[in-house]
C-alpha cells in the first residue's frame, strides 16, 4: 500500500479523534473561520 494513503488514513483518524476532543473548547467564530479557510484551500487546488 503506498505510503501516501497511509499518511491520509492516519491523518483522519488523529484529526478526528482531536477534533472529538476539543471540540467543546473551541470558539464558534474560530470554526467558522476555519471552515471558509479549507474552502479556500479547496478551491486553490482545483484551480491549479
Amino acid at each position: 500500500m503506498p505510503i501516501g494513503i497511509m499518511i491520509n488514513v492516519l491523518s483522519v483518524i488523529v484529526g478526528g479523534i482531536i477534533g472529538a476532543g476539543m471540540g467543546d473548547k473551541l470558539q464558534a467564530d474560530f470554526k467558522e473561520k476555519l471552515n471558509m479557510i479549507f474552502g479556500a484551500c479547496s478551491m486553490g487546488m482545483g484551480i491549479s
